[in-house]
């Protein structure tokens, strides 16, 4: 205007990705029940609290006490929060010896635990070592299932003995040793 011109201050465009936020496990100590995370971000964090208190980027749960790790960060002045499942379950239910005659009988073995993640795998003692079982065969089925399945036992099976191995969350249950009798069919009969 009138011959003079103005120049504005600079401003300024920043482009950014869109947020990705999530917690991440980084370790687990089944003994100490405990559970360290931490989290992973595209973009630098203004705030951070976690649901146990704690303060830091990597942090130290007790999975007895916590079932789940949540934490609420403050990304460009935007909340975000995200929660890890962190707790271990517990055998709730151990398997029970069974009987079962030779050759009519089938025979179950069952667990039951408390972990939301928990795989399973049965077992059998053979040959002085816990052998893994198979998922199915001609005698069994259920192998890596809570209950395991016998059919046509046999008198060479008696005194056998399973238990269950559970996976839950990078930690190992075993359960309590059942024992699986077989008896051959009782015959008798009155003589003169």
């Amino acid at each position: 205007d009138n011959g003079c011109t103005d120049i504005s201050d600079v401003a300024t465009l920043n482009v950014y990705n869109a947020v990705s936020f999530n917690i991440v496990e980084v370790s687990r100590d089944c003994g100490a029940g405990t559970v360290t995370v931490s989290y992973a971000s595209n973009a630098p964090l203004d705030a951070l609290s976690w649901s146990n208190g704690a303060s830091g980027d990597t942090v130290v749960f007790d999975a007895t006490t916590y079932n789940t790790a949540v934490v609420s960060v403050v990304i460009r002045n935007n909340t975000y929060s995200d929660s890890l499942v962190i707790a271990r379950g517990s055998f709730t239910s151990q398997p029970s010896d069974a009987s079962g005659q030779a050759g009519a009988d089938s025979a179950t073995f069952s667990v039951q635990h408390s972990g939301v993640n928990a795989t399973y795998q049965w077992q059998v003692f053979s040959g002085g070592n816990w052998v893994n079982l198979q998922k199915q065969n001609s005698v069994l089925s259920g192998g890596n299932s809570s209950t395991l399945n016998l059919t046509s036992l046999s008198t060479t099976m008696n005194g056998s003995q399973f238990r269950c191995v559970v996976e839950d969350n990078g930690c190992t249950d075993i359960s309590d040793v059942a024992t699986l009798n077989v008896y051959n069919a009782v015959s008798f009969n009155i003589v003169e």
